[in-house]
Parts: structure tokens; sequence; C-alpha cells
């Protein structure tokens, strides 16, 4: 059996068709725990309908004492779950009707493997055509560095573990609010060689108005670069502590650094009076771990310190030289 868990916040408007996608399902074999995050509108009404209907749901609230956030919810599922293997669907997605029934088949052929990734579509308000494809293997990667870079080849539900399996890794990082699903990607690559990629599509991830417009909002880009300070310092406890060479560990730091380069130009350098206190933080840890040597942390500093209280002044250039020098 296979236990779905939904974090749910607020969605009266989108539950209702993402529990369908569930009863939809060409495989019975399954059961779903939905853990709502504190909602104020009508989502808990509508769950309930679900569960006095059909005994595969369940329904819990998260404890005023844990923390708020999708991860925490996905963890109080998961030692709520009773299915060999588990799942996490975001409660504005769908799965399409042959996903539980063929993620089992897949797991009969890879019995003594930790977890398979699956593949997605995107749709918006209209359901995009599907076009089945077989079980095919996508090219080789170095996974680990495609998410530590900020890559991420994919997304929360994509994968199907073995629910021992994310229990013994620790499940979901609470403390951050982003990122959880790259944290949660290396930890579980990190940890396990038995894994597959598989091609083919089996959900659909949601990718409205709505989606694109929380991703321009200032209180979104904050909530972004201080979960990415977090994140730098789960990867270094979690990863690279445990890494015995050398040039792999420093492999390793060199993927920190590059998705810094990538956070900085998103998100620090538009908005660096917002952002100095977070980004001079970012320097100091990469120093003090040695990721960094003393040329580029002064550099760095010297930036911080000068030229980013200039960056508004137009006509300078001044944007593009501290890009330049960070690099």
């Amino acid at each position: 059996m296979i236990s779905v868990v939904i974090p749910v916040f607020n969605r009266e408007d989108l539950i209702r068709e993402t529990l369908n996608s569930l009863l939809s399902q060409t495989s019975k074999e399954w059961e779903c725990i939905l853990v709502d995050d504190g909602s104020t509108d009508n989502t808990e009404a509508i769950i309930q309908e679900f569960v006095q209907n059909d005994n595969r749901f369940r329904f819990y609230k998260r404890p005023v004492n844990s923390l708020k956030g999708p991860s925490s919810c996905r963890n109080i599922g998961l030692s709520f779950s009773k299915g060999e293997f588990i799942m996490f669907l975001d409660s504005d997605d769908l799965l399409l009707e042959f996903c539980i029934e063929e993620r089992l088949k897949a797991f009969e052929f890879y019995a003594d493997y930790d977890f398979l990734v699956f593949n997605m579509d995107i749709f918006s308000e209209k359901l995009p055509c599907i076009n089945r494809t077989e079980i095919l293997e996508r090219p080789f990667e170095n996974w680990i560095n495609n998410f530590m870079t900020l890559a991420g080849s994919w997304q929360t539900t994509a994968p199907l573990y073995k629910t021992w399996y994310i229990k013994e890794i620790g499940g979901f990082a609470e403390q951050i609010e982003i990122f959880e699903d790259f944290e949660i990607a290396v930890n579980a690559l990190f940890n396990s060689k038995k894994f597959k990629i598989f091609k083919n599509i089996d959900y659909l991830y949601r990718n409205d108005e709505s989606y694109f417009l929380k991703h321009v909002d200032l209180n979104y880009e904050k909530k972004v670069v201080a979960s990415f300070v977090k994140l730098l310092e789960l990867y270094d406890v979690k990863i690279l502590s445990k890494v015995n060479s050398t040039i792999e560990r420093e492999a390793l730091k060199n993927n920190s650094i590059i998705s810094y380069y990538a956070i900085f130009d998103r998100y620090i350098v538009k908005n660096v009076g917002v952002f100095k206190k977070e980004n001079k933080k970012i320097i100091r840890f990469f120093y003090r771990q040695n990721y960094i040597g003393k040329f580029k942390y002064f550099k760095w500093i010297i930036v911080q310190k000068i030229l980013f209280r200039f960056y508004k002044i137009k006509g300078l250039g001044l944007y593009r030289l501290i890009n330049f020098l960070m690099k």
C-alpha cells in the first residue's frame, strides 16, 4: 500500500479536485493522510466529506506547538502512515489515474531499491493532453550536484519512497520554508545507491497565475533567502561533514557556492538593502567553513561594505560590477 501525505492550508478552491484524483485511481492500494496547517477557510469541511465517505482518507491538524509549514505537516503525516511506501502530494496538484498502480508495479521490478522517481507534466487552468510513455530511465546525471546547484530535476511528488527509508534519513527539514524538496532530495540521494529515475509522467503540477505572483512578492523573496541560509548549514552538517574524500568534499562545497551565485543574481543584488544582513551571514559561513579563502572573503566583504551603498545610482554600471566582483 502507498501512503499519500498531503499538507493543506486554505485550499477550499482546489482540494476537492486533488482528492478526486485519488478516488479515480485504478489501484485501490492507497491511504490518504491530510494534515491541516491552520486553515481559516472551508478546507476542513470539504476534507471531512471525503473522510466520512471513504475510510482511506484520514485527517489531522498540526499541533499548535509544532512548527508551521508543509514540512512539519509532511512529517506528521509520515508518523501516521501505515503503507510500505510513501509519497508526498501537494494540495493543488493531481495524480493521473494510473499513478498508484504503475508506481507499485515499478517497485515489483526493483523490490530492493529505497526509492523510485517519476515524472510530471505542468498544467494551469486546462489539463494538458498526456501521452503515456514506457517506463524508461533518463540519461544519467550527477543528481546531487543537480539539486545542490538549485537545478532541481524533480518536485516533491516525484519520488515514491519506502517508508522505512524516509524515516531513517529523518524526513523533511522543518526549519526551512523554501527548498525543503531540494534538501530531502539531496539527503535521500546521498544516503542511497539504490534508486531509479524514470521518464514516465504520472502526475500533474499546477503552475497557474498565483504560482507566478508569489515569486515576485518581496515577502516570498525574504523567505527564499532566509531558507537558503539554513539550507547551506544543513548541507554542511548532513552531507559534507560525512564525506571522507577531500576532492568530493571540495566539489560539494563548490556546488554550494554555485547555488549562492544563483540566489545572489536573482534576489540579493536587486535588493541589497533588504538582504545585506543575510548576504554577510552567507559570506562569513563560507569563510568559517573553508569554502572560500581569505582573498575571496575580503573581496566579497569590500563589495558588501562599499559598493552595496551605491548600487541604486544609475549610470555607474554598479549592478554589473557587483555581479562581476562577487564571482
